[in-house]
């Protein structure tokens, strides 16, 4: 199984100025991760299917303590390898409950996600916004993930 990044939505000035330097480099330190802050947006749009997916019961709310960005770029070790089931070029996105956001990299095959501690639903959209059906692959670690499939 396999998965890229094949392009961004940009959201941002960081997307054009930050994105290339930190996938070359910070991506390195923090064991493989490609997406940040600026990459997730509040969706409204359409939700089809869902993955479901339980919270990294070894983490405690505690370990927010320090924010969302310390967590998924350092104490965040638990991924869920998702793709859909069509091939074609995809964001995810997540519902739980901090709100319903997506992702602006364009993913063409799979994806690991980090989990924190909360259960959250993860889907899938087209990039012409259509909903699509997700499916979980496995569980893993990030890193057990291989180089060629991109951790968000």
């Amino acid at each position: 199984m396999n998965g890229r990044i094949v392009g961004v939505n940009p959201s941002s000035i960081w997307d054009v100025i930050l994105w290339p330097l930190l996938t070359w480099s910070w991506s390195k330190l923090t064991g493989g991760k490609v997406s940040y802050g600026w990459h997730w947006r509040p969706y409204r749009g359409q939700i089809g299917q869902v993955v479901r997916v339980a919270g990294d019961s070894s983490l405690s709310l505690h370990d927010w303590r320090h924010g969302v960005f310390w967590g998924t770029c350092f104490s965040w070790r638990t991924v869920a390898l998702l793709c859909p089931t069509q091939r074609v070029v995809w964001h995810v996105g997540f519902r739980g409950r901090s709100g319903c956001q997506i992702c602006s990299l364009e993913i063409n095959g799979a994806a690991a996600l980090l989990i924190g501690p909360e259960e959250v639903d993860f889907f899938a959209v087209s990039a012409d916004g259509q909903p699509l059906e997700l499916k979980q692959v496995s569980y893993s670690t990030r890193k057990l993930v291989r180089d060629n499939i991109p951790i968000l």
